[in-house]
């Protein structure tokens, strides 16, 4: 930091004692260094008795190309290059802010760029921004991904909004059914067997465990109860989970294929898909079906001496588990083929297999 500073020597005039002489006045001197930082002096000149005044100044130092002056209480720092240095503490330049190099960060106030933030500039606010996705921020943002013009989330699941096109549900609200944290209704699944049997199956009680067996050794999660009825059999009593109730679950195949939206809909339309995985998740595509129950949810009557029985002279209806193609799926959905598909079987057949489905999660 130069200075400029004036000092002022007095100088006294001599008188000799002695003789009493006076002397001349001084004449004019003047000095002045040509060395970088030196002062220059100059000795003005004096009459009579009056003092001769020295002034000495200073001038403007050069230290390594840094420059700078002091005026009353304004300060201002640049570098070597003359350009402001963002984290400094020093708003100069074309800063909005300068808070220093620990606190200028893209998630405070003041970026490492020196800039205020703001909503659109693509870095999060933090305690202040949800979200921030700078140019992609729009009035309708996508589902679940997008964000709003005010840096808050678009529409997603827990928002406490059902997005029709989107949901099911939402977690909390007053739903038609229990709701997953995916905003989607509970998910149960319905595959068909990878064994084949006759209509001697050890009664109800016996497809039942073998539909629970086959589960287990894929893997699958819940219990299971066969889409079979004996002659007196009714759909509350077979499915007491699901029947007389209108709860929102959703079934599916083990492939994904969505199947109905609760099991009103499986009973008064049926699947929306073939129910061709089997447990193991091989695809097997019209494959036939013991079930002994009518489109309309009802026992036919042919149950295989209660499911006992492999007799030739007894038969029970049966279903047709679903085409690969979509257009003869539509037939096979609106005929509802999937439960009553032709004329009855005879007992002794052995190659038929048993609809399974998940009735609890365990």
């Amino acid at each position: 930091m130069a200075r400029f500073t004036s000092y002022v020597l007095v100088l006294a005039s001599a008188v000799a004692a002695a003789c009493g002489d006076s002397r001349d006045p001084t004449p004019e001197v003047a000095l002045t260094s040509t060395s970088t930082g030196s002062p220059g002096v100059t000795l003005p000149t004096t009459s009579g008795d009056e003092p001769a005044v020295m002034t000495v100044t200073s001038e403007t130092s050069t230290d390594s190309g840094n420059s700078a002056t002091t005026a009353g209480d304004t300060a201002e720092t640049m570098t070597a290059s003359g350009a402001p240095e963002c984290g400094n503490y020093i708003k100069e330049g074309d800063e909005e802010c300068d808070n220093g190099h620990a606190s200028n960060t893209d998630s405070n106030i003041c970026t490492t760029g020196c800039k205020r933030a703001y909503c659109g500039d693509g870095k999060l606010l933090q305690d202040i921004e949800d979200c921030d996705q700078g140019g992609a921020n729009a009035d309708d943002p996508p589902y679940a991904i997008g964000c709003t013009k005010e840096c808050r989330p678009g529409p997603r699941c827990g928002d406490g909004v059902v997005q029709v096109d989107d949901e099911q549900c939402e977690p909390g609200a007053k739903n038609t059914g229990p709701c997953t944290t995916e905003c989607n209704f509970k998910n149960r699944v319905i595959f068909i067997t990878s064994e084949k049997y006759s209509g001697a199956l050890g009664g109800i009680a016996g497809a039942y465990d073998r539909c629970n067996h086959l589960a287990a050794l894929g893997n699958l999660s819940g219990k299971f109860r066969p889409w079979l009825f004996t002659e007196n059999d009714i759909i509350s009593e077979r499915f007491p989970e699901y029947a007389n109730t209108f709860e929102s679950v959703n079934f599916t195949s083990l492939s994904n294929v969505f199947l109905a939206e609760n099991f009103q809909e499986l009973l008064d339309t049926g699947p929306r898909g073939a129910i061709s995985p089997t447990e193991q998740g091989e695809a097997l595509y019209d494959q036939r079906v013991w079930t002994n129950i009518t489109p309309d949810g009802n026992p036919h009557g042919g149950d295989c001496s209660d499911w006992e029985k492999a007799d030739p002279m007894l038969s029970a209806i049966v279903g047709i588990s679903g085409p690969s193609d979509a257009e003869a799926l539509i037939e096979w959905r609106d005929k509802r083929w999937w439960t009553e598909f032709s004329k009855p079987y005879i007992c002794q057949s052995e190659w038929l297999r048993l609809y399974c489905i998940q009735v609890s999660d365990g």
